[in-house]
């Protein structure tokens, strides 16, 4: 599977704690990811 890339453009940058918010969530999404991946390769 191939994975998919985009990339969001806006003339606005993130404020306040939106950087610390995003930040969080790419780490959570990372985390999932790699149990995804280590439940996949278990259940082979």
């Amino acid at each position: 599977m191939q994975d998919k890339k985009f990339k969001l453009v806006s003339p606005y940058s993130p404020t306040g704690d939106q950087p610390e918010a995003i930040d969080k969530l790419l780490v959570k999404l990372d985390r999932e990811k790699a149990l995804t991946i280590r439940k996949t390769v278990e259940a082979l």
